[in-house]
């Protein structure tokens, strides 16, 4: 599979150009953030506006993964951010939401941004197979049919907003992720 990228041009990279990339940057990582980027990357829109780096590509890769790594299963959790305070760049603030996999996440996100008008350039849903430690730290990951926890993964690219709006924006889907939790538990 091919992911559009280029900022120079360059021809799209292919998630083992991706993962060999990783491999080279990463270290002791570079085996998960491999099996982590084969499943996020498989839902990822085919050709983004902006055309990305396999440095890019790497740097979001990585982002996202380190927010599933710090997050708890047993919890919503939630973050809005700018993509430089990773390592890239893209005209968009970044919403990401993990919780143990379940029906309504998506219709939640998609709701709350919409009443706020705001706009979503891209929406990722991979819902990732989790096998975590008793520490919580992610040991291994597949596909969720693989025997490993179903952990669901919001990737959201949404239109720039000033910072001051993402702690707002956080709690919102925060509150409502949960609501979706209590809900479903039942």
């Amino acid at each position: 599979m091919s992911i559009s990228t280029g900022i120079d041009a360059s021809p799209a990279v292919t998630v083992d150009e991706l993962c060999g990339h990783l491999e080279r940057t990463q270290g002791g990582d570079a085996a998960l953030l491999c099996a982590f980027a084969r499943i996020f990357f498989a839902k990822f829109p085919r050709s983004p506006p902006q055309e990305r780096s396999a440095a890019e590509l790497a740097a979001l890769t990585v982002g996202a993964f380190r927010f599933v790594q710090r997050a708890r299963p047993d919890e919503v959790n939630v973050e809005v951010l700018d993509p430089e305070s990773e390592g890239w760049s893209a005209p968009a603030t970044v919403l990401r939401a993990q919780v143990v996999d379940r029906p309504f996440i998506v219709d939640t996100v998609r709701e709350y941004l919409a009443s706020q008008e705001i706009a979503i350039h891209h929406f990722v849903y991979p819902v990732l197979g989790i096998r975590r430690g008793a520490d919580g730290e992610v040991e291994g990951i597949g596909r969720a049919d693989e025997g490993m926890t179903a952990e669901a993964l919001v990737h959201c690219e949404i239109e720039r907003l000033p910072p001051e709006q993402h702690a707002e924006i956080r709690a919102e889907v925060q509150r409502r992720l949960t609501d979706v939790v209590v809900a479903t538990a039942d």
